[in-house]
């Protein structure tokens, strides 16, 4: 691979984009990331825009989720001590509390060393930076259960492809969220 080509693994199978890989293309990538972030966990193939393909590159990389698992991590430590003041945002304690087993598999799973969807990843990072959403706002009325489930589902590779093709099984479920199958 070239420095004019980007390989990612959206989808949990290695892709290159083709054409030429601009600094233009990686200022946008840097400079629109929470934008790109959102067009990715929404379902934008990354293979089909350079910009995409290079932020959905940093977005499975290491160290971005690595980030995002101690972020995680902090959220659920901080949720079980007294609020205190100051600048930061701070999460809705009631709704972590209630998710926090989800919470803490998607953080061992962002931390993990197996292979992740840039969909999942993309997910997460809205997640964490939404102060509308239901980690902060109190007026929102999404189920931060449902939001962190459904990050977590996104990040297997191949979950979106499955789902629309109805080989999405609650048996996998079931294994993500260490839920007993019945029959």
């Amino acid at each position: 691979m070239d420095r004019d080509q980007a390989r990612i693994q959206p989808h949990g199978q290695e892709t290159t984009v083709r054409g030429r890989i601009r600094a233009r293309d990686r200022l946008v990538a840097r400079w629109r990331a929470l934008k790109l972030d959102r067009a990715i966990a929404d379902g934008a193939a990354p293979t089909t825009d350079a910009a995409l393909a290079l932020r959905a590159q940093a977005l499975v990389g290491r160290r971005t989720r690595r980030d995002l698992s101690h972020t995680l991590e902090r959220i659920l430590r901080q949720s079980a001590v007294p609020a205190s003041l100051g600048p930061r945002m701070v999460a809705r304690r009631d709704r972590v509390y209630d998710a926090k087993d989800d919470l803490a598999l998607l953080a061992r799973r962002l931390g993990s060393a197996t292979q992740v969807d840039a969909r999942g990843v993309a997910r997460v990072r809205v997640l964490l930076s939404d102060a509308s959403g239901p980690l902060y706002w109190r007026r929102n009325k999404e189920d931060l259960r449902t939001r962190v489930r459904d990050a977590i589902e996104a990040l297997e590779p191949g979950s979106s492809r499955d789902r629309r093709e109805g080989r999405w099984h609650e048996s996998t479920d079931a294994r993500l969220f260490g839920e007993s199958v019945d029959g």
